[in-house]
Formats: C-alpha cells, structure tokens, sequence
C-alpha cells in the first residue's frame, strides 16, 4: 500500500557506498511509513471515540415541572484529547430528581467506554432507590473489578423537592456552585476520593439547601483548569455564574463556558449541567438587575420561569415575556443613559393574573429619534390588560398586567 513518496539528498555521495546508502534510504521509508499508519490509526481512533461519546452522552434532559434543567458539552480543541467528562439527569419518582457529571481518566477510546459504564452504573443504582454514598461506594466497587481500570472523579446527588434539599456524595470531583436569584454565587462542599483509587474508600452524605429559583451549578474540571491559576479562575466561574444565573438555558450554559474560556486554548473536554428549582406556586418574586442590554434576556427568563410555576398557557406566557423585556428594555433605554444603575424586576399572581413591575431610580430622558425604534409603550399596551407609567423624580415604574 502506498503511502506516499519520501525524496531524499545525499549532499556527498563520495562518502558512503551506493548500497550503503540505498540500506539508509529503504530503512528511513519503512520508519516513516509505521509512523504514519500509526498516526492514522490513532485519528481514526479518536474520531471513534469522540463520536462514541457524543453518542452516549443525552441529547435532551427531562422536561420536568419544579426542576429546570440545561446542560453544555465542548469537546477538546485536539482531537486527540477527547476524554471520559458526562453530565446525567433523571427523575428517580415524582419529587426528585438525580443529577451526575464525572470526568475519567485518560483519553481516547478506554476513557469513553469507561464513562458510558460508569455513568449507567450511577443510574441503576439510584432507581433501585440507594442513597448517592451507596450509590458511587457501588460503582466504586465495580470499577475496581479491573485490574487496568482509570481513576474518575463524579459527582452523584438528588433533588428533593418536598424538602427543598440538594442530598449528594463526592468522589474527588471539584466543588457544585450555587447562585441564588439576585444573589452572589458560592462553592458548597466537594471533596473526596476518587473512583478507582480505594476499595474501601467511603462517601460521605452531603446536603445543601436550595431556594426557589436557586441554581446548582455541576462541571467538570476543564471549565476552571485550562489556566495554571486555579483559585483565580475558579473566582471567575463564580462572578459569571452570578451574572448568568437566570440565563442558563442551553444556549446560556454554552455561554458560560464562552465566557469562561475567553480567549484561552481549550485543553481538556468540558461538561455543564445546571438545575434551577422552581417553587411549586407561583409567590412573588424580585430580581435586581444592572441597567446593561444583557439584562433583558436574564429578565425575560425569569418572566419564563414565573409562567411555567403560575401554569400559564403559551399566548399568555409568550405575553407575559414579551411585556418584561419591553419594560426592561425601557428602564435601559431611558433612565442611565449617562451613567449607571439598576432597576428591579417584580412579579406576582393572583386569581389567575399575572402583575408585573419594572422599577429604577433614574430620570427619565427622552430617546434620540430613529423611526425604527420608540414602539415599546405600544408593544406594552398590545400584550398586556393593564399598563401604567409612572414617572418622578425619584424613578420611573412600569406597570402591568397579563
């Protein structure tokens, strides 16, 4: 099989024999030829690999009604780095919901397998109803079955919704994060011992609370190590996890591994899975936002959020975000165009309507005319049953209702 052509110079043939030198360039062929087959051997290798794992990681994450889920995958910039990182969610009975994401050792083909095995282990374990310390003590044991098995790093816990409760283990994992709505994010506890590292290694019960619209934030190690400054860029995951903690879609999730990365190489894959609770009724809610473009689809989220704990249908939801990011965009638009501020977001229900409320402490300037703008009132006024616009001295309010 050919593999291409190797062209070589001999600068002074009077110092080696012809044959001599036909034995160097037939030995040189042969070397570069076994190198380059096992360089596309290990390509190939990898592009399985890489496929495999996309394959078994899930596409899509249970739609359920207290518990928002979204998740972000980035594969490594090298392909040759493609890893064993996962991220797993799944309804265990009716008020909780289990949450997973670990990352295995090495890379390539073993480190995708491995991960799928591990991952399903974690699964079968929790729907036969262990506790996350039984369940990772189970797939600790199974891991170490093999002789030639790779240390992994996982995270296992459960929402519990009757009791507002985050119950979970770790095993050498780093640290869950946890953005209240409005509020600063912040590390709970980690720790542990790896997957793979002791056969009586033990995992302790860990518990966080969660409050309504309360965000759990579960990563593997790429998102914070790709700088050599760990701690300052673990600080930096918090400050974006706070400035995004309502805007964690898929999309917003992908966005904070963006904003993460930032200009720095990729070196190792990357898994996000966040869980945001959702009160079971519809209670007033508050969010304080700075007066900044970006704030308008952080407010719209929640707007989205609010709809689905109220159980509006989709006319009124799509309504009700519309008029938020109106209001909202009022605020930016008008109140600190020379400076900067914040407004605040309200929202409430009661017999069946939505009361909305979007309030800063700036003075009101008129806009620069442009023809293609000035119909946000109009917009208001279409979507909702009520709108009022309160002017003052001390901050204008926009009120409403859908």
């Amino acid at each position: 099989r050919v593999r291409g052509t190797l062209h070589l110079v001999d600068v002074d043939p009077s110092s080696r024999r012809p044959q001599e030198a036909a034995g160097i360039a037939e030995e040189l062929a042969r070397r570069a030829a076994v190198a380059i087959d096992n360089s596309r051997q290990y390509e190939r290798e990898h592009r399985v690999a890489s496929a495999l794992q996309r394959a078994m990681l899930p596409a899509h994450l249970p739609n359920h009604p207290r518990v928002d889920l979204s998740f972000a995958y980035r594969a490594a910039e090298r392909e040759s780095r493609v890893g064993g990182d996962w991220y797993d969610a799944f309804a265990v009975s009716e008020d909780r919901v289990a949450v997973s994401i670990g990352d295995v050792g090495g890379h390539g083909l073993e480190a995708a397998v491995a991960m799928n095995e591990a991952r399903h282990a974690l699964r079968l374990s929790a729907l036969e109803g262990m506790t996350p310390a039984q369940t990772l003590r189970r797939a600790n044991a199974a891991l170490m079955l093999n002789d030639d098995h790779p240390i992994i790093t996982a995270i296992f816990g459960t929402i519990d919704l009757s009791r507002s409760t985050f119950r979970y283990s770790c095993a050498g994992h780093p640290q869950p994060a946890l953005a209240p709505l409005g509020g600063k994010a912040r590390y709970i506890e980690g720790g542990g011992i790896p997957l793979g590292v002791d056969l009586a290694a033990s995992f302790p019960i860990l518990e966080a609370r969660l409050e309504p619209y309360e965000t759990l934030l579960l990563y593997t190690d790429g998102l914070i190590e790709y700088d050599r400054n760990i701690e300052r860029e673990a600080a930096r995951l918090l400050d974006a996890l706070s400035a995004r903690v309502q805007d964690l879609t898929a999309d917003g999730a992908a966005a904070l591994v963006r904003n993460m990365l930032d200009k720095h190489r990729q070196f190792d894959d990357i898994a996000v899975l966040a869980a945001t609770m959702l009160p079971a009724y519809a209670s007033p809610v508050e969010l304080c936002l700075p007066a900044a473009p970006s704030s308008a689809a952080i407010a719209r989220r929640l707007a989205l959020r609010f709809a689905r704990v109220a159980k509006l249908d989709p006319e009124r939801t799509f309504d009700l975000t519309i008029a938020v990011g109106e209001a909202v965009a009022n605020a930016v638009e008008h109140a600190y165009r020379d400076t900067t501020g914040d407004f605040v977001v309200r929202l409430s229900a009661q017999e069946g309507t939505i009361f909305g409320e979007v309030a800063d402490l700036g003075t009101w300037r008129h806009g620069k005319p442009d023809p293609e703008r000035g119909r946000g009132l109009a917009i208001l006024r279409a979507t909702t049953t009520r709108f009022d616009l309160n002017r003052s001295p001390q901050g204008t309010t926009v009120a409403f209702a859908v």
